[in-house]
């Protein structure tokens, strides 16, 4: 192989493809493979670990091109050095293979990289027939991502839950994520009315979602398989394939309270947001708590710790149909991160009483939005308890 290629789009497209890198799981992890077809105009940068593939291609074109292709071919190289000498180097590099060993020219610079045999690189992939595939906005799925990966668990000891439960059905596609305290879910409307669903790892979801463009004309290709998810986007630019969780889901339905929500609320999210971040500081270390307290003249936000203080603040409340007769605790990491998951100016909230989880819903009106939290026990009810 042989091409010409400009710095920017090279580090780029391995950057876009570096976070596959970084799992723990095969020795392919630490190689990009660099796979250029002269006949189709492209080149493509590959990383893959057990859990996910992800490939970025550089097109070839008639004007102002990133990159010119003199020869097909294949290459296999150390991810890490290949990067470091692309970000040192100067405007445009020749990239050109003998066996496996890749040469590197870039002004009066000349290096060799020792790379393996192209055959012994094996990406993961998933080789289901049926797939069903839907299209979706960009910046919605990326929201849709974004507001609910936060709250699957890091723990294996339930390996299920560490995944976004993805379901397409009905025209409109929904994710689900929770780790038994905290639950958030969102789906937005599909033009497709089949139905698929799989469980994926949140932390591959998190990693590759901040890729997806934020353009709301940007459409998003999604293939659901039996053991795999595709996604594919900006004209086959960008490319994810990813290992589904195999298991049984809870059901999202039977954790959501039907029963009437008598105390809602609602409050400016980033009003309340920042009252969190600055008294959270004062929480415990082992055991963070934050208590709101309900009173006419806005939510009170107080956190008690006997080893840093105390401190308090209060939050305007901007409508409310009744007014809460108890205080609350939380978790304030929890509760910071549902908030910054939201997305919409103000927040709807949700409860019964000191004990049961509230419920949060972001004003945002694109599509619907639904988080759940459950309550911590203050040091008082504690004792009461014992």
């Amino acid at each position: 192989m042989k091409i010409d290629i400009q710095k920017v789009a090279l580090v780029k497209a391995l950057q876009e493809v570096k976070e596959t890198t970084l799992e723990k799981a095969t020795n392919f992890a630490r190689f990009v493979k660099i796979a250029v077809n002269q006949d189709d105009s492209r080149v493509d940068f590959t990383t893959s670990n057990m859990e996910a593939t992800t490939r970025v291609t550089v097109w070839e074109s008639a004007m102002n091109t990133p990159v010119t292709i003199h020869q097909s071919g294949e290459a296999v190289v150390p991810y890490k050095m290949l990067s470091d000498m692309a970000t040192r180097s100067h405007d445009t590099l020749t990239l050109s293979t003998e066996k496996t060993k890749l040469t590197i020219r870039t002004g009066k610079t000349h290096m060799e990289l020792a790379g393996i045999d192209p055959k012994d690189f094996l990406a993961y992939q998933y080789q289901d027939d049926q797939r069903e595939v839907f299209r979706v906005s960009a910046s919605k799925l990326k929201a849709l991502i974004q507001y609910t990966a936060f709250a699957a668990s890091t723990s294996e000891v339930r390996p299920i839950l560490t995944g976004v439960y993805l379901v397409a059905e009905n025209g409109q596609l929904k994710a689900s994520a929770t780790d038994g305290l905290c639950l958030s879910t969102a789906s937005c409307t599909l033009e497709s009315l089949e139905s698929a669903h799989l469980i994926i790892p949140a932390t591959t979801l998190s990693k590759w979602v901040k890729h997806l463009p934020e353009d709301d004309d940007e459409e998003v290709l999604i293939q659901f398989g039996e053991s795999g998810l595709q996604v594919t986007w900006d004209d086959d630019s960008h490319q994810v394939m990813m290992r589904a969780l195999s298991g049984k889901y809870p059901d999202i339905n039977r954790l959501i309270a039907q029963k009437p929500l008598q105390y809602q609320l609602r409050l400016n999210r980033l009003e309340w947001l920042q009252a969190l971040e600055r008294i959270g500081i004062l929480s415990e270390t082992s055991a963070p708590r934050v208590t709101l307290t309900f009173r006419e003249e806005g939510c009170h936000v107080e956190s008690k710790s006997e080893q840093y203080g105390q401190g308090s603040d209060w939050v305007t409340i901007l409508a409310k149909s009744a007014l809460p007769d108890f205080s609350i605790t939380f978790n304030p990491r929890l509760l910071i991160s549902q908030l910054k998951a939201m997305r919409g100016e103000e927040v709807l909230v949700g409860m019964n009483g000191p004990n049961e989880p509230v419920f949060f819903k972001d004003g945002f009106t694109d599509f619907d939005m639904l988080g759940l939290l459950s309550p911590v026990l203050s040091p008082r009810q504690q004792q009461q308890s014992a």
